[in-house]
Parts: structure tokens; C-alpha cells; sequence
């Protein structure tokens, strides 16, 4: 154990100075508010860029701050439009008021007042992630963060939302083979897998989903979170394939702060996480690489040394098909 927590407190000074040149790079880049998203008619988009403007600015709304059952009141016109499936711009101005009160606002409510707002309202919003419409995904995507970032008990809303994570990334038996015995299980393959054609279309939408489950899994105790296991860990590993490099990077840290949680508890789990890591090994980019690379770790760590060799067999016959061997390509 002391050499394990020696490796982790090891700093590589190479890596230290690629994450200062991303956090420069990140402080030069102009604040972007949110995006704007498809409309109907003018005065949509202009109301989309005024929320873009209160983004960068903080709203001064008014609305009971501390009081969760009179919030509650406040926003029950809203909650009632959510669930209007004839007028999707009456859904997203609902949506868009909700933003701006529970996440523009320059006086926010308490952190109390969000753990008890969201049992009451958390199925209406948890359904806007299905949404025809791409911008209500995004806005209900947004809220649904800034709750569970302040809330400290998430152990209600995690049944919920699992469910309906799983269905947006297609997520519900990857390899095909869960329900299949041991003996007839195929030998697992060496190449690095991609999600093909995801259920959500919107990449900014499928950050925020890893985003939120960076939170779920980071915030909550393994102990609440053992029943939903099976659930986790294929959402970690469909976010670990995206095609997207962003959504990549933060499912790596998905999944290593959910290593990190369970510790040698997801043993079983450590080969097929670990084989998932490697589309990130071979992503173009070098910061989705080394993301990966940071991820590996922990989830070898999980394994307990007993399941984590499978992964380092896979990594010792496994090859970058973008690395072509000169004599393969005269002679192949």
C-alpha cells in the first residue's frame, strides 16, 4: 500500500506543465454563454442571446430564496409547462426560466434549498433529457448540474436518472455478451471500440452528461451507489467511447473517480473498464491520450493486481492501426 500511495502522489513534471498551458489556453478563450440552439422565428434566438449575455453577467431575478416550498410555488407554472408535448417553445422558455433562477442568479438560494427542491421536482426534469428538442436537452442538462453540485444526498435521484442516462448513450450491454456464461463468452477484442451512432446527437449535451456522472460518482458513497453498479459502468464506458474528445476526457474522470470509490469492489469490472480506455490511447488529440493514460491507474488499482493483468495482456498485443510497420506497407 505505501507504494501504491507513493504512485499516487507522484507528480510528472511533464504533465504538470501540458495541464498549465490548457488552463492558459482555457483563460485566453472568451466566455462563452449558452448556445444557441435551433428556433423557430427571430425573437427566439434573441431571447437565447440575452441568456447568453445573463450568463456572463448573473441575473438579478427575484424569486423566495428561502423557503423550499414556496420556491416550489414559484415555479409550478414552470413544472406544469414541462410536460406540454404539443409547444416546444413553451417548454424551452420554461426551461430557460429555470436556468436563469437556479443558475444565472447572483443571489442563489442556499445549498439546503436545493437538496430539498430537488425530490419534488427531479422526474419532470430528468424527462426534458429526452426531449425532441436539442436546446431543452442542453438547458434541463445545465440545471440538472448545478443541482448536483450543491446537493450532498443524491441517493433519490440516482435510480431516476440511471435509466434514462443509459437509453440517451445507448449504453445497455455494449459487448453484447452480459447475459451470456463464461464458457460461451468470445475472447474479448484487442481493438480500440467507438460508439457508432449514440442516441444523443448533441455533443455539448453528452459533456454535460459526463459532467453530471463526474459529480454522481465523486459526491456519493460506494455503499449507495453498490445496486446500480451494472448501470455506472456501462455509462462510464460509452462515455469513454464517444467519438467526441471532450466527452472522452471527462468520462476518463468519471471513471477513475468511480475506481477510486469502489476500490477492489469492482473487481470484475476492471477488464472491460480498462479495455474501454483504449479509444482514448488512440484519439488524436494529446490531451484526450493523456486523460486516458491518468484513468488507466485507477482502474488497475481496482482490480486489485488479481483482474488488472488482463488489461496489461490486452496493452502488450495491442497496436495503433495509425502506426503502419515499413515492411507491412511494401509487403503486406
Amino acid at each position: 500500500m505505501n507504494l501504491v500511495n507513493r504512485m499516487r502522489e507522484y507528480v510528472d513534471p511533464l504533465l504538470v506543465e501540458f495541464d498549465e498551458q490548457e488552463k492558459e489556453k482555457a483563460e485566453r478563450a472568451p466566455t462563452a454563454g449558452t448556445r444557441a440552439g435551433d428556433s423557430d422565428d427571430a425573437s427566439s434566438s434573441g431571447d437565447e442571446e440575452g441568456s447568453s449575455s445573463e450568463e456572463e453577467t448573473g441575473s438579478d431575478i427575484n424569486f423566495p430564496r428561502d423557503d423550499a416550498q414556496e420556491l416550489h410555488q414559484h415555479i409550478m407554472r414552470d413544472l406544469n409547462s414541462l410536460t406540454n408535448m404539443e409547444e416546444g417553445q413553451r417548454r424551452k422558455f420554461a426551461l430557460l426560466r429555470l436556468y436563469e433562477i437556479f443558475v444565472l442568479a447572483k443571489n442563489k438560494a442556499p445549498n439546503r434549498i436545493y437538496q430539498e427542491l430537488l425530490p419534488e421536482i427531479q422526474k419532470q426534469l430528468f424527462k426534458r433529457l429526452m426531449d425532441p428538442v436539442e436546446k431543452c436537452r442542453e438547458l434541463t442538462a445545465l440545471v440538472i448540474k448545478e443541482f448536483f453540485a450543491r446537493c450532498d444526498d443524491l441517493t433519490l435521484s440516482i435510480p431516476y436518472l440511471l435509466p434514462i442516462l443509459v437509453e440517451r448513450l445507448n449504453a445497455e450491454d455494449l459487448e453484447g455478451v452480459d447475459y451470456l456464461d463464461e464458457k460461451m463468452k468470445p475472447v474479448s477484442n484487442q481493438k480500440a471500440q467507438v460508439m457508432a451512432d449514440p442516441v444523443e446527437k448533441s455533443e455539448v449535451v453528452r459533456v454535460l452528461i459526463a459532467e453530471i456522472m463526474s459529480i454522481t460518482v465523486s459526491s456519493t458513497l460506494f455503499d449507495c451507489i453498490r445496486p446500480y453498479v451494472d448501470g455506472i459502468v456501462n455509462i462510464c464506458k460509452a462515455l469513454c467511447m464517444d467519438p467526441y474528445g471532450d466527452v472522452v476526457i471527462e468520462g476518463t474522470r468519471a471513471i477513475a473517480a468511480f475506481c477510486r470509490s469502489g476500490g477492489d469492489q469492482l473487481i470484475h469490472f476492471c477488464e472491460p473498464m480498462g479495455r474501454s480506455l483504449f479509444t482514448a490511447f488512440v484519439h488524436r488529440h494529446a490531451k484526450v491520450r493523456m486523460a486516458g493514460l491518468r484513468a488507466l491507474f485507477d482502474v488497475l488499482c481496482a482490480g486489485a493486481w488479481k483482474t488488472s493483468y488482463s488489461v496489461l495482456e490486452h496493452m502488450v498485443g495491442f497496436r495503433d492501426p495509425n502506426i503502419v510497420p515499413i515492411r507491412e506497407f511494401y509487403d503486406p
